[in-house]
């Protein structure tokens, strides 16, 4: 009964195989240095957007372009925390608070939760987020906009 309210899955020559779930297309996109990661696709229930597809099939080749910039805002987003374990604040962070002391350093403490590419405020967006060692209440993301970093978000 209920498949005739199912979206059948999209297939995309280059990206694989997408299908509905909630209001995006989810898949998988393959991103340098940290393998598959899931990818969430605004569209309708037809397919994803041609927007949102054109955007996640250059990800993986223009991705790597920003990752000194991501890197360098989620070192910036560590140092109250680090701030706060050095004058003892955070106690119980002690055991588990990694030890970063050069941007470079964050990759190992970094998970890639998930890739969003999706209009925000009519603006094609690609949302790339992460879970991070430092910081486990919140999903941080870097959000690109015209190939362009605009900012490290929180809670996405």
């Amino acid at each position: 009964m209920f498949g005739l309210f199912t979206a059948k899955p999209f297939v995309d020559e280059t990206l694989g195989t997408f299908t509905r779930r909630g209001s995006c297309w989810t898949g998988e996109v393959h991103l340098v240095g940290h393998g598959p990661v899931e990818l969430r696709l605004s569209g309708d229930r037809r397919g994803p957007d041609t927007a949102s597809l054109a955007l996640a099939r250059e990800l993986p080749i223009r991705y790597p372009s920003f990752k000194r910039e991501i890197e360098n805002a989620l070192f910036e987003h560590l140092a109250p925390y680090a701030e706060a374990q050095a004058q003892g604040a955070s106690s119980d962070l002690e055991a588990q608070f990694p030890q970063i002391t050069r941007a470079q350093e964050v990759w190992s403490h970094v998970n890639h939760a998930h890739v969003l590419i999706a209009p925000m405020q009519g603006t094609p967006t690609v949302e790339v987020a992460y879970r991070v060692g430092w910081d486990e209440e919140h999903t941080l993301a870097a959000r690109l906009q015209g190939w362009r970093f605009v900012e490290l978000c929180g809670s996405v």
